[in-house]
């Protein structure tokens, strides 16, 4: 493993860790606040529509100067954020506060993150490297939102966020040591092109398994609302479908290495069908469908994750990660849009967001046929 790996990998178990100890349940604390469905959709929405509308513009930031600034800008903001959280009393505008807060911090984190992995992973097995990486990152998910859960039930919501934003601060240290070549280049963005030069049948692949996304942002709320209403009960679910996650990621990421079989069709098939029986069950069944979607949902999410690293050997990094990233923004803007607009409970919301992932079923998977991008032509020195 090269020592970028042996950064990047550092940097995402401490990163993962310090977010994780409260960002799952920021619904469920807006909920607890005295936000009813409806508002915490808005809040979703306004979320992703600040997300979409800076998504080029920190593009152009990190492709002029470093995706380190874009990581060191998600770590504030995510501090920020933590912070308003006390202050959520059911008006109207501390939620656009934490909405522009977590759009910033979710960007940032987000685009720099995909940019380091794309260096990281593509030059390698990539389902065996993906594999892995989900399996050091669900580690980390795993123990920190159920200490999280803890926390939030027994301790000061203030003493988790002073850890939470020291735990982030460290995990900028590997960031920082990590040194490439080619972070910077001199190809001009140009997000247009990028859309017209990726299948639109990827795209839509891409951003339809967003809406899983969104499935795990409600869920939450649907366990408080419906099985038990504390943070532990949240908590204690989460830990039992990343058990199964890490169990299956990296068996899955070896087999798909070894076939040209994509597994996309199925898994999605099999992801739709397990949280739409979720979402009517309760004790003990939950648990039960919990460890189950730990299976599915990582076989997807792998499966669309090599389509990801494979067809990004097609194109220029920062192109490429740009119209990424706005396929899945827009989506995910989509599916908030119509759970706010249309007056829905919380199991016809995830149902809806089901519904749209199940869109990619009927998509064409056929690869297309174009040549490696030469990145050497655009590395400044």
């Amino acid at each position: 493993m090269s020592d970028n790996a042996k950064h990047f990998d550092a940097y995402v178990v401490i990163s993962t860790f310090g977010r994780s100890l409260m960002e799952a349940f920021i619904p469920v604390i807006m909920y607890k606040s005295g936000y009813e469905l409806h508002s915490i959709a808005y809040y979703y929405m306004l979320m992703n529509l600040i997300s979409f509308g800076i998504t080029y513009p920190l593009a152009l930031l990190s492709k002029n100067y470093s995706n380190r600034i874009l990581a060191t800008i998600a770590i504030f903001a995510y501090i920020g954020l933590q912070f308003a959280l006390p202050y959520l009393d059911g008006s109207s505008e501390i939620i656009v506060v934490i909405a522009v807060l977590y759009a910033l911090y979710r960007r940032c984190y987000w685009q720099s993150r995909r940019f380091y992995s794309l260096h990281i992973v593509r030059k390698k097995q990539i389902g065996k490297a993906y594999a892995i990486l989900s399996i050091i990152n669900q580690l980390s998910v795993m123990g920190a939102t159920f200490v999280g859960a803890v926390c939030l039930d027994s301790l000061d919501m203030n003493t988790l966020i002073i850890v939470s934003g020291a735990i982030m601060f460290v995990g900028l240290i590997p960031l920082y040591r990590m040194k490439l070549a080619h972070e910077r280049n001199t190809v001009k963005l140009n997000l247009g092109k990028a859309f017209r030069l990726i299948p639109a049948r990827d795209l839509i692949i891409f951003g339809t398994f967003e809406a899983l996304n969104v499935v795990r942002f409600l869920f939450p709320i649907y366990i408080v609302m419906y099985v038990k209403d504390n943070y532990q009960s949240v908590g204690i679910v989460t830990v039992i479908t990343d058990l199964a996650i890490i169990v299956f990621s990296y068996i899955f990421g070896k087999r798909l290495d070894r076939t040209n079989k994509d597994f996309l069709r199925l898994s999605t098939l099999l992801v739709v069908t397990v949280f739409a029986v979720k979402a009517f069950s309760g004790n003990p069944i939950l648990y039960l469908i919990s460890f189950l979607e730990g299976f599915m949902t990582k076989m997807h999410e792998i499966a669309v994750q090599r389509k990801f690293f494979e067809l990004s050997k097609k194109y220029e990094y920062n192109n490429y990660n740009l119209a990424y990233e706005m396929a899945l923004n827009f989506f995910r803007l989509l599916i908030a849009t119509l759970i706010f607009v249309i007056p829905v409970d919380i199991r016809t919301a995830i149902l809806i967001s089901l519904a749209i992932m199940g869109i990619s079923i009927f998509i064409n998977y056929k690869k297309p046929r174009i040549k490696d991008f030469d990145e050497s032509a655009c590395i400044e020195e």
